[in-house]
């Protein structure tokens, strides 16, 4: 006599097994069914969007983003550290205007190596957006995001100078902006640039497979201190839309109070001091004042 068990009837199961076996029935229809008309079913997605079984091509980052630094004339600029001694022959006039020549900067002040982000000049940011999928279009945001990642306050030590360059990057960029202030700021918080030209901003971007894309992003930061922070854009891919963010942190920093110098290259390296720049805490803002270099003169 056979020890197997005989298969059970329906009329054999309990009420649960019953209600598992529809639910199992059901799901296995509406699945066929879906398949049929091309219809998503999106539990059944979020299940195959969580099997590790997936090729791990359907899961791969379609876009890669990297962000820059820019120069632009007379607008960008970096800071510099010490107290100068000018000798009276390193000085000319030129039209009423007086200029440091015949002396490189970095022979009086000692570069901190830092870009300076301020409300009369601005950091600009590049931000390079590259389809690297290879036979689909991606479709992005019109306006790219600036994130928070931290906040700090700003001292300085030593007499602080913003040297201006003349020398800027080339090529064809849409242009943005955006102001910030660490008293409306906090860690984590997400910020739209602003268009420059908003009465023609595209609705979107695309990009073919291995197209390349760059966004210019003028940033003033209007009260001191250091802002570290992350660009990033919103993408669609194949139906799907997420963010992608550069993959480092970008430290601008405020200084509150600062000289400003613009050098000039033509014809040959020279320097003009163009003013004095002060926080008020009175007013919330940064106050100018005329500057000569006499106050830094040596026998």
């Amino acid at each position: 006599m056979s020890n197997a068990k005989k298969p059970k009837r329906l009329k054999d199961l309990t009420n649960s097994q019953k209600i598992t076996l529809a639910a199992a029935v059901i799901g296995g229809l509406c699945t066929v069914i879906a398949a049929c008309i091309g219809i998503s079913i999106p539990f059944i997605e979020w299940r195959l969007n969580d099997s590790p079984n997936q090729n791990s091509s359907a899961t791969a980052n379609p876009i890669r983003v990297e962000t820059r630094l820019d120069y632009e004339p007379f607008f960008t600029g970096d800071i510099y550290l010490g107290e100068p001694k000018i000798k009276e022959n390193y000085l000319e006039q030129v039209y009423g205007t007086t200029y440091l020549s015949n002396i490189e900067i970095s022979e009086l002040l000692s570069p901190a190596n830092i870009r300076t982000c301020e409300n009369y000049g601005a950091a600009i940011l590049e931000l390079g957006i590259t389809n690297t999928s290879k036979d689909e279009q991606i479709r992005f945001e019109n306006t790219p995001a600036i994130r928070i990642i931290d906040l700090k306050p700003i001292k300085f030590s030593d007499t602080v100078h913003v040297v201006y360059e003349t020398s800027s990057g080339t090529g064809q960029f849409h242009e943005y902006w955006i102001e910030l202030r660490q008293s409306e700021l906090q860690k984590g918080q997400i910020l739209k640039a602003n268009y420059d030209d908003p009465q023609n901003l595209p609705d979107f971007f695309t990009l073919q497979p291995g197209e390349q894309e760059w966004l210019k992003i003028y940033i003033n930061c209007m009260e001191p201190g250091e802002y570290e922070i992350q660009t990033g854009i919103n993408y669609s891919y194949q139906g799907n839309q997420d963010i992608i963010w550069s993959d480092d942190g970008i430290t601008l920093t405020s200084p509150n109070e600062f000289y400003s110098w613009h050098r000039q290259i033509m014809p040959y390296p020279e320097y003009s001091l163009d003013s004095l720049t002060k926080w008020n805490d009175l007013t919330n803002k940064m106050d100018r004042s005329p500057a000569t270099f006499t106050q830094w003169l040596v026998p």
